[in-house]
């Protein structure tokens, strides 16, 4: 534990550190063979648009801070986009007079606070030439405008910044998006897309300032020492961006877990498969899983688990279970697809892939309505008088169709005629509930 806090001070000393000696140009980095030109910082003034789940370990590292939640020594960099050259946003507090965001351009300003009149005014003080700067909240007091996502236009978060340099610098991650993006000379823009690039093993190089939406620039170079960037948000502070807005065509790829991959133990789960963390299921039916040192063994109907984590599979389509195993607590893990991001009519052999085709939620051997003395039949797909319908269901978890039984019968059934699976008909009294006959 004491260990644990002396690498916690260390870290924390490294970022306060790179704060108080880093200067705005210390934050424009740039790939290899290419530097900002006279063309691309005259479209950058012109308004040229700017470019655009688990472990909360990035949560922990990168906080989200809504206006609400801003704290006094906060620092912000100066990086107007289209929009911003149109309104005067800022004051001279000293001068009581307005400013062109032009003048700030690339200057680092300190949040100092905020009052509570009506309208409410924003303090910031710039390390560049040490003068104070007012941005006037443009309706409501403080406490109406502070719950928004608009924030503060033209100001990209430097915390995400100076994180990204202490945790993510010298990193290795993999790429998941085809297209990103390297400095070059000769284009109005200052860059230019490179394709081909998904799946790739890349470690970061360079980190720096990207835009206000996404404040982080991070420069990656491949095993031959190819480099290439992509500016991406990390907690969201002040991007002025919704969340629902990051799905949107031309935000896509600029989260950084839409963009990158960590490896080894910075990995954490996507976001998108947190709702399965801790979840119990049991196998469906009968499956090959990799056990350590056992090597991949057979898994039978009904196992139960508890999921531990999921993991994109780089270069793939699949994502990694782990799993505990309820009867002797050992480790497993599956590679699974998930229909939200496979076509589950072109898998191959999809029982054994798909991951609502191998598993369903819950333990059978603490499930309501299900008989211990049942499971060794229904481990083996073994319907019989005096089940229950979830008795069934473990047993037969393939699609069926239900029939009404003949007038007067008090009967219901249940029918498997499914093609490449074993027909079966199961007729249910309609008062227990129960099966009353079964016919193969």
């Amino acid at each position: 534990m004491k260990k644990q806090v002396i690498i916690l001070v260390v870290m924390l000393v490294g970022v306060l550190s790179v704060q108080a000696q880093t200067k705005s140009d210390d934050y424009f980095v740039y790939t290899k063979d290419a530097k900002q030109t006279e063309a691309a910082v005259a479209a950058e003034e012109g308004g040229e648009e700017a470019e655009e789940k688990v472990r909360d370990v990035m949560k922990e590292r990168f906080p989200f801070r809504r206006l609400c939640d801003w704290r006094k020594g906060m620092r912000f960099l100066v990086r107007p986009d289209k929009r911003d050259y149109v309104m005067r946003s800022f004051s001279d507090s000293a001068e009581q007079r307005k400013v062109s965001i032009t003048s700030l351009r690339h200057k680092i300003l300190t949040y100092t606070g905020h009052d509570s009149e009506r309208p409410a005014h924003l303090f910031f003080r710039c390390e560049d030439d040490g003068r104070t700067y007012t941005y006037e909240v443009p309706y409501g007091d403080f406490d109406d405008y502070c719950t928004n996502k608009l924030g503060v236009p033209s100001l990209a978060s430097l915390a995400d910044v100076d994180s990204a340099r202490v945790w993510l610098l010298g990193k290795t991650l993999v790429t998941k998006l085809d297209t990103y993006y390297k400095d070059v000379d000769y284009s109005e823009s200052g860059a230019e897309e490179v394709s081909g690039l998904r799946y790739k093993e890349v470690k970061v190089v360079k980190v720096g300032i990207g835009t206000r939406s996404y404040p982080v620039k991070l420069v990656v170079a491949d095993s031959l020492g190819n480099e290439f960037f992509q500016t991406v948000a990390i907690s969201r502070t002040n991007s002025g961006l919704r969340d629902d807005e990051f799905s949107l065509m031309e935000n896509r790829g600029h989260l950084f877990t839409d963009a990158f991959e960590m490896l080894g133990d910075e990995a954490v789960p996507s976001w998108e498969y947190k709702g399965y963390i801790n979840k119990v299921v049991h196998a469906r039916h009968s499956m090959w899983m990799d056990k350590g040192r056992e090597g991949r063994v057979n898994v039978g109907s009904l196992a139960a688990f508890t999921i531990k984590g999921v993991k994109s599979v780089h270069g793939t389509r699949y994502a990694k279970l782990t799993l505990v195993s309820a009867r002797d607590n050992r480790t497993y893990t599956k590679d699974v697809y998930f229909r939200d991001y496979v076509d589950v009519d072109t898998v191959a052999d999809a029982s054994q892939k798909v991951y609502d085709l191998l598993f369903s939620e819950g333990a059978p051997a603490n499930m309501k309505d299900v008989n211990p003395a049942h499971l060794d039949a229904i481990s083996k797909g073994i319907v019989q008088k005096g089940f229950t319908e979830v008795e069934v269901m473990l047993a037969r978890p393939d699609t069926h169709e239900v029939r009404a039984g003949l007038r007067g019968s008090g009967t219901y059934e249940w029918v498997y005629n499914e093609m490449n699976t074993k027909h079966l008909r199961v007729v249910f009294n309609s008062k227990t509930h129960k099966v009353k006959e079964v016919y193969n």
